[in-house]
């Protein structure tokens, strides 16, 4: 490339790292800068995984990405980005950068609209092509829709099956259930695997078998269980393993005693949800949407463990992307949850998606889901979720419970039965302690604690006991935070007369929410999450005072 293709390209560059997919990513606005300028520095064949995570991400020179996947997670967000901008935004950019799967090298190529008659001659282009002016995206979509349909298939990703898609409709789990304790002592024994079978197969995201043999391998199983009794000093125990069975690695691990309050079966379905959901929504990260199914869609934009950003952005780009599984599928009931709940959050927490048309596509996703999924435990808890971020507290406490009748395992949907009905009261001395308790139940790396701990600050706010509820919030705020608990942990510290803290922690998520408002939380979000709650007006009041210090601060 000479000069003025060298210009074009930066030109590009800069247009995409200015735009909203990555203004708010540095980690991704870094490796895309450094793989760009790497290449026209004609120092692309050096662009390793190991010379990015130095470079670009400023790992130490102990960095080993066999061991250490955030060069790979970085990159499957930002091929995502990627496409999610040129579909949008930038939609009309005439030179795009490209990042195939399987290279971090990047690749730039012309997409001029022009006329049959014109002519494209620009070195930049690897790729040339002549097109016309692309229709509106939802027309792509439609168009898509009718070829689309029958190719139903789940967690089908490089990751799993290499290039080869396999028609699923369920993740593939294996149980195996091992004693290594002395014969006639057995605590593990086939009927804890059968009763972890039935409690995980509640879930129609799994299909579950059980097999004696531990080194099983099967083209229909994603994931192994392996379940090892054991007896250490009389101290009887499980070992719990999930094992990707694609890969060979070692997902999660976990030893629980035979003696806990809490059965073992329960404790481990709770987790066992969180790190296999998790670690199959990062298996589909940096896909090119349009390749994925309305399953695998759904699974990307619905609100479970695994790859997450807290910005506005990523929030709509979630969206669109269960919009665009409803396009494949309009007859698939979880992608219509997960975009109410997706519609009401944001305009639970942002100001301008506040609008009655979005009130309007949550309330009738909302009920296409109630309508086709009713017995689906993963639809319902979005259901219950939209309900409570649309301030229809007692609706969602109903779903909930909904939720809980049909898998009485899928324990957070339990917590939260327990904790929303205190969404603006005092919470009594039993449900604070049970939202503890099952805090406490959780492996301390379980993701989901950003939730339960969140919670727990809120009660405890709701009872005046603000030193516990900023312990709480700050822990939270380690593992993840969005504006709701933002919001909170600034409430708190206003109300402990740390109004600059209170500050400066809402002014460093403008660049992720631009729009985030004490003025909206107190004028719009509280009130529409207390209006279940007649009278109780001491937690609107809580964020009007903070509202009001926060004038002249933000």
């Amino acid at each position: 490339m000479d000069e003025a293709d060298h210009e074009r390209v930066r030109e590009a560059l800069n247009r995409v790292l200015d735009s909203e997919n990555l203004k708010s990513a540095p980690a991704l606005r870094s490796i895309l800068k450094y793989v760009v300028d790497e290449e026209l520095a004609g120092r692309g064949s050096n662009i390793k995984a190991f010379t990015i995570g130095m470079d670009a991400l400023g790992k130490s020179d102990s960095f080993d990405p066999q061991t250490d996947p955030s060069v790979r997670v970085n990159f499957g967000r930002l091929r995502t980005a990627l496409y999610l901008y040129y579909e949008t935004l930038g939609s009309e950019d005439p030179v795009r950068i490209e990042i195939p799967k399987g290279s971090y090298r990047p690749r730039f190529s012309v997409h001029e609209f022009v006329s049959d008659n014109d002519e494209i001659d620009l070195p930049v282009a690897r790729n040339k092509s002549r097109t016309q002016k692309r229709p509106p995206l939802f027309l792509l979509i439609a168009a898509l829709t009718i070829l689309l349909l029958g190719s139903l298939y789940i967690l089908s990703s490089d990751k799993f099956r290499g290039d080869q898609d396999v028609a699923k409709s369920s993740i593939g789990l294996l149980i195996n259930a091992v004693s290594e304790v002395p014969e006639g002592d057995k605590i593990l024994s086939e009927s804890f695997a059968r009763d972890l079978r039935v409690a995980i197969s509640r879930n129609p995201a799994f299909s579950v078998v059980l097999d004696s043999n531990t080194n099983a391998s099967r083209d229909d199983i994603d994931y192994r269980v392996t379940a090892v009794a054991k007896d250490l000093n009389d101290n009887n125990r499980f070992t719990i393993e999930l094992i990707n069975n694609h890969t060979s690695q070692l997902v999660w691990a976990r030893n629980y005693d035979v003696a806990d309050d809490i059965s073992v079966t329960d404790k481990v379905v709770r987790e066992l949800f969180t790190h296999i959901f998790g670690d199959s929504k990062e298996a589909l990260e940096g896909r090119d949407p349009e390749t994925l199914t309305a399953q695998q869609l759904t699974l990307m934009a619905t609100w479970v463990s695994g790859p997450a950003t807290n910005a506005l952005n990523w929030e709509t780009e979630r969206a669109e992307l269960a919009r665009l599984a409803i396009s494949k599928d309009p007859g698939y009931g979880p992608a219509y949850s997960v975009l109410a709940d997706k519609l009401s959050y944001l305009g639970s927490v942002d100001g301008p998606s506040d609008t009655l048309a979005a009130s309007q596509e949550a309330a009738a996703s909302r009920q296409k889901a109630l309508e086709l999924s009713p017995r689906d435990p993963n639809a319902m808890f979005n259901v219950a979720q939209s309900y409570w971020h649309s301030g229809n507290v007692l609706e969602a406490v109903r779903a909930m419970e909904r939720v809980l009748e049909i898998d009485p395992n899928r324990a957070l949907a339990r917590f939260f039965a327990g904790a929303i009905p205190y969404t603006c009261k005092p919470a009594p001395d039993e449900a604070l302690q049970t939202a503890i308790d099952f805090d406490a139940s959780l492996s301390p790396d379980n993701p989901v604690r950003w939730v339960t701990l969140t919670w727990i600050g809120w009660l405890h706010f709701n009872r005046d006991e603000y030193e516990l509820a900023l312990e709480a919030e700050k822990r939270s705020a380690q593992i993840f935070q969005i504006p709701y608990t933002v919001m909170r942990h600034a409430a708190i510290l206003s109300k402990l007369g740390r109004n600059d803290e209170a500050a400066e922690l809402l002014r460093s998520q403008k660049s992720n929410w631009p729009n985030i408002s004490p003025d909206h939380f107190a004028n719009k979000t509280i009130p529409k999450l207390c209006r279940d709650f007649p009278g109780e007006t001491k937690m609107i009041g809580f964020y009007k005072s903070l509202a009001e210090a926060m004038k002249g601060r933000l």
